[in-house]
């Protein structure tokens, strides 16, 4: 096919060069010969350009279909800039997801960008999703959904309750739209599917619903008391066959669902325009924000997102939050990419309604150079400028997650408890310049250390006056140390402790540790730790090519970055945010070659934040 493109234009040029020669040669040469002969030639002519205009057209066109098939073409975007299947999805739905191109592209892709040796596994991972989606349907993908499935895949969790009755359990309403390429084999299909269900003795149920024909199994209801378990719910369960219901609209869309309600609920949103969420006024302005048309979108609704998992985002810590800390950012949208070292999602948070963030421009254009004093060995990394800002836009943001919200307010009071200051009100506020933030498992993983890098100003100075008086009324000595040829002061306090020949004896414990290097003054929780950023030179996290390519494909103008090693902080982040694991339940292989993580904010308005976040992929 190539080679056909390719000769198709060759000849094509080959025939504009021969047939314009002659006619320079004539004018040029004979400028008065036979008028017969320019007759002829001009016939000759005419006939020879219809035959280059056609050879021309197929050349091209068949190099704009070999390029266009290519699954290398979805390294520049999706095929369309927003999901159709919104149309259906109710505007109070907790969570859409939507993939904006056929599956079988999108797995060529994956198994075209792996190393060779890695194409077999690739392909193995490929089958396990099709095994674990399909799992109890008694479906088969090749054989029974992809001769017909179109370029749109949209789920969507409509209703952390169908029925709003606790008394009875939960049951969440989850909801299926695919799209079709050929309308009779998809409804073929659901004609087959349903006669096989009926053969095997089930009960069916065939209902028109607002003209929309409606197919489920009798036997709806689960028994009071198997409905309130989440994790069930979230497994292969969620489109039990036992409970199964369908529809066909059109000759495009076959919905799904695992209650007949939940159809119902999806017809109305046709409907109603004002009902379904693409007539949302705050999901159009998120979809705004995106820059190419994407492979795939989410689209959360945080109230909503909060009240079906509970717990499982909330944790222990969320009934601690008072009533004006539940709400905050109301709306997210991740329009996802892909590139070839991973996944890119341009993000946007949408404000709930009569709340409004203060605007921020990005501040730089290039990474924060406080990070050249981060060891490479950091294992997460926060940088950015105005402390104090960037921590009051985290709580606020953290709002619409209680778990991460209650997090942050531990920090703020485990460092009062401890130190008798609040850092919110007296540190953060005098450091206005650069900063980075680092956290280094070394050299016990189990126990990290800390890195601390701030941007020196007329302030700084006074603040490391004021942390050594507040050491010195906490029992602390300022001791000075020599450590890698330099002066460093240290938080220290005499402590016992017991021999191997049951003596007692004086230790010194150093509680922490701060120096100054050119324009920042560095700190430091342990001597290794400091020992370590003092060492670096040539090897710090800003030069580290495992950190650069984590930041590659996000924008350089923004306000900061945040950085994770994935592999070493998968356990932290685990425990501090409890959702995380819930995502890692439904995203495996993914999360088995997450590499690292980079999140940054590109600022905003009044309404909205905007950002970007990769997930950098590895092959093992």
């Amino acid at each position: 096919m190539r080679s056909r493109a390719v000769l198709n234009y060759l000849l094509a040029y080959l025939a504009f060069i021969l047939l314009f020669f002659p006619v320079w040669a004539v004018n040029i040469s004979h400028p008065g010969e036979n008028q017969n002969f320019l007759m002829k030639f001009r016939t000759f002519v005419s006939t020879l350009l219809a035959v280059v205009f056609v050879l021309l057209t197929l050349g091209i066109g068949g190099f704009w279909k070999l390029t266009a098939q290519t699954p290398l073409s979805l390294l520049k975007g999706g095929g369309q800039a927003a999901p159709s299947a919104a149309i259906f999805v109710p505007k109070q739905a907790p969570v859409m997801v939507s993939l904006l191109v056929n599956p079988d592209r999108l797995a060529f892709l994956r198994r075209v960008l792996v190393w060779p040796g890695a194409r077999r596994r690739a392909r193995a991972e490929i089958d396990q999703i099709e095994r674990v989606l399909l799992a109890k349907t008694g479906l088969t993908y090749s054989e029974d959904i992809q001769p017909w499935l179109g370029e749109e895949v949209t789920f969507a969790v409509t209703a952390p309750d169908i029925d709003r009755d606790l008394s009875n359990g939960e049951q969440p309403g989850y909801l299926l739209v695919l799209t079709s390429k050929d309308g009779v084999r998809a409804k073929d299909f659901i004609q087959l599917f349903w006669q096989k269900r009926a053969m095997a003795g089930a009960d069916l149920v065939f209902e028109q619903y607002s003209g929309v024909k409606l197919i489920y199994g009798g036997r709806q209801q689960p028994s009071v008391g198997a409905r309130n378990d989440r994790s069930d719910n979230l497994g292969g369960d969620a489109f039990s066959v036992d409970r199964l219901a369908s529809a066909v609209v059109g000759d495009r869309f076959i919905l799904f669902a695992n209650e007949p309600a939940v159809l119902r609920q999806a017809v109305n949103a046709v409907q109603v325009a004002d009902l379904n969420l693409d007539s949302s006024r705050s999901y159009q302005r998120a979809l705004e924000t995106l820059s190419v048309n994407p492979l795939g979108v989410v689209f959360i609704n945080f109230p909503q997102l909060t009240a079906w998992l509970g717990d499982a985002a909330g944790g222990a810590n969320a009934a601690a939050l008072s009533p004006d800390e539940s709400a905050g950012f109301e709306h997210a949208l991740f329009g996802l990419t892909v590139n070839r070292r991973g996944l890119l999602a341009d993000t946007a948070l949408v404000t709930a309604a009569g709340e409004a963030q203060q605007p921020i421009r990005p501040v730089f254009s290039a990474p924060v150079e406080a990070l050249q004093h981060m060891p490479k060995e950091a294992a997460l990394a926060a940088a950015g400028s105005d402390l104090s800002q960037t921590w009051q836009s985290l709580l606020q943001g953290a709002r619409s997650y209680p778990a991460m919200a209650a997090w942050l307010r531990q920090i703020e009071n485990g460092i009062q408890a401890k130190w008798g200051l609040s850092p919110s009100e007296s540190i953060f506020p005098v450091l206005t310049g650069e900063y980075a933030l680092g956290m280094v498992p070394y050299p016990d993983p189990a126990s990290p250390d800390w890195i601390f890098v701030v941007q020196r100003d007329g302030n700084v100075d006074a603040a490391i006056e004021s942390l050594d008086a507040l050491a010195q009324d906490q029992g602390l000595s300022v001791t000075p140390l020599t450590l890698s040829g330099r002066e460093v002061s240290a938080w220290t306090t005499i402590a016992t402790a017991q021999s191997a020949t049951d003596k007692m004896r004086l230790q010194t414990k150093v509680e922490g540790l701060y120096t100054q290097i050119g324009d920042y003054e560095l700190f430091a929780t342990s001597v290794a730790a400091m020992d370590l950023a003092l060492k670096i030179q040539d090897n710090s996290l800003l030069d580290s090519a495992r950190f650069q390519q984590a930041i590659a494909p996000l924008s350089p103008n923004n306000d900061g970055v945040l950085y994770l090693d994935w592999p070493i902080v998968k356990a932290l982040v685990e425990e501090k945010a409890p959702l995380v694991k819930f995502l890692e339940l439904g995203g495996q292989p993914f999360f088995n070659h997450l590499d690292s993580l980079a999140i940054s904010s590109y600022g905003g308005d009044v309404s909205r934040r905007e950002g970007g976040i990769f997930l950098r992929l590895a092959d093992r």
